[in-house]
């Protein structure tokens, strides 16, 4: 009769545990869905005293503790998480982001191949494989993984730029125009990508395709005023100065405010204003 008593006792707070553990991790969960992050950390550390391993409250901590610069912490919470429960990609994704950030390239290349084992064309995973190449200078691993995820995305903007880049810093504008067209093909919206395609044209001494396509970008929302310095020098290519004049005032309209006003592309583009106007 006492064992049963004892048992029925211990299921009981057991019981009470748990359900103090669930409460504390949806509250933390909101939280952090409400971008509270100081009130969710403290919640899911509250949590974490009831189920130091659990790994769900691991994976959360580690995001939270990612997005305050707390890399190191990130890192412990998110291996725990993982040999806890191996199957969530991000767990993997955010690990690696945090070794990347500790400079552990090795590690967050290993947390990678833990990622892929679970989504293989994970794309967000591939352009992380992508910066780490770059920063070893390996241009062929870097062009492979962006392949790859722009394969797994292809709504994937930010791959298709650093590809393009990779073609434009050895001077093959023509495999970076390409790159570029086919990323515009999946995201006609892409100012950045339309930008990058203009100033490619020009590259390639195409001014007149360049200006189609600078023309294009510069109606586009958030596009960057330095699209109309850019547009003006395609227009100076094809003869059109009084249009050049007029796409430098819209960038010297646009950057101030945004750009300092000793910035040397304010400065150019006001001396540009200037000899223009004196030269007709």
């Amino acid at each position: 009769m006492l064992l049963t008593l004892v048992l029925v006792l211990l299921l009981s707070g057991c019981n009470e545990a748990d359900k103090r553990f669930v409460e504390l991790s949806n509250q933390g969960i909101e939280a952090l869905d409400g971008e509270d992050y100081v009130r969710a950390d403290a919640i899911l550390r509250d949590a974490l005293k009831l189920k130091p391993a659990d790994a769900d409250v691991r994976y959360y901590l580690g995001i939270i503790a990612l997005r305050g610069g707390q890399f190191q912490e990130a890192s412990d919470n998110l291996q725990t998480s993982i040999a806890a429960d191996p199957s969530r990609p991000e767990a993997h994704l955010t690990l690696a982001k945090a070794q990347y950030e500790l400079h552990q390239p090795k590690a967050a290349l290993e947390a990678l191949q833990g990622l892929f084992k679970v989504d293989i064309g994970h794309p967000q995973g591939h352009f992380l494989a992508a910066r780490i190449a770059l920063d070893a200078k390996d241009r062929t691993i870097a062009d492979k993984a962006l392949r790859a995820a722009v394969a797994g995305d292809a709504g994937f903007v930010p791959a298709f730029q650093m590809l393009s880049q990779l073609y434009v810093e050895v001077g093959a504008y023509d495999s970076a125009r390409l790159v570029l067209q086919q990323g515009l093909k999946f995201n006609p919206e892409a100012v950045e990508l339309r930008e990058a395609l203009g100033l490619v044209m020009l590259d390639l001494g195409r001014p007149d395709k360049a200006r189609i396509e600078l023309e294009a970008a510069q109606q586009m929302p958030r596009a960057r005023p330095q699209v109309s310095f850019s547009l003006a020098g395609a227009l100076l290519q094809l003869g059109d100065k009084d249009a050049a004049i007029q796409a430098l005032r819209t960038f010297l309209a646009q950057a101030h405010g945004v750009l300092d006003h000793k910035d040397p592309l304010m400065q150019q583009a006001s001396n540009m204003v200037i000899k223009l106007r004196n030269s007709k």
